[in-house]
């Protein structure tokens, strides 16, 4: 009953998160709404049951990544080119980067739907966020952020929960500028964290894309031959 009547008001939530991610509005609101779409993505509990393949998983997930995409591609908030920090980074900036970066993880860990159906359906939301969430983390001063050490472990524990489960269509998706970009300034400057946990995140992430780049290449995919090929390429 909640799901259909989530259906039935998707244009709301879309007119609020559009109306308030123009400059000059209450940030505040859109704060609420980025809440409400981290609820509806929660599934910790299993309160999503939708088959893995089931058409109702992806309504979630592309309704709430569109409102994610759009709000970051209007909304440039971390850049240094974008709006300047008036007093407290966090409230300013951090905040909202933690509010996608939740919502993104639940989706990742959620297990309510399986992110081949955007290939199996042609639909290209899931590269879409992944890419404006990975850029807008790339826009982030690291020393500053650094400052938050519980916004910083999340990041890095995101960054290692997708480079563990969603590497193959990172490959196919993605540039490959783009995920070097991510080894080169979110990974290894992360390795020398004088943190363990965030050093270790830092390090599992690069294992995990290591071990995928060896077994591709060891092993290349006779079903999906675009991605041994993407593979060698990248490894090249």
């Amino acid at each position: 009953l909640v799901f259909d009547w989530f259906a039935e008001h998707l244009k709301l939530l879309e007119k609020v998160v559009t109306v308030y991610s123009m400059q000059g509005c209450d940030d505040e609101v859109l704060l609420l709404a980025f809440k409400f779409m981290l609820e509806l993505a929660d599934n910790s509990t299993n309160r999503l049951r939708f088959d893995t393949w089931s058409i109702n998983g992806l309504i979630v997930f592309k309704e709430i990544a569109s409102h994610l995409t759009n709000f970051f591609s209007c909304h440039d908030f971390l850049s240094t080119t974008g709006k300047p920090v008036q007093a407290d980074a966090y409230k300013e900036r951090f905040k909202y980067l933690k509010r996608a970066t939740d919502i993104t993880g639940r989706f990742v860990l959620g297990n309510y739907i399986n992110f081949a159906m955007c290939e199996y359906y042609n639909d290209d939301s899931f590269s879409q966020l992944i890419n404006a969430v990975f850029r807008s983390l790339l826009n982030v001063d690291m020393k500053q952020l650094a400052g938050y050490s519980k916004l910083h472990r999340k990041i890095l524990m995101f960054v290692e929960e997708f480079f563990k489960r969603h590497l193959e269509l990172t490959f196919l998706k993605l540039d490959f500028e783009l995920i070097i970009a991510v080894v080169n300034q979110l990974l290894f400057p992360n390795l020398g964290d004088s943190e363990f946990a965030i050093k270790s995140n830092a390090l599992l992430s690069l294992d995990s894309l290591n071990e995928f780049i060896f077994n591709n290449l060891r092993k290349p995919s006779k079903k999906r031959p675009e991605l041994a090929q993407k593979v060698q390429q990248f490894y090249n």
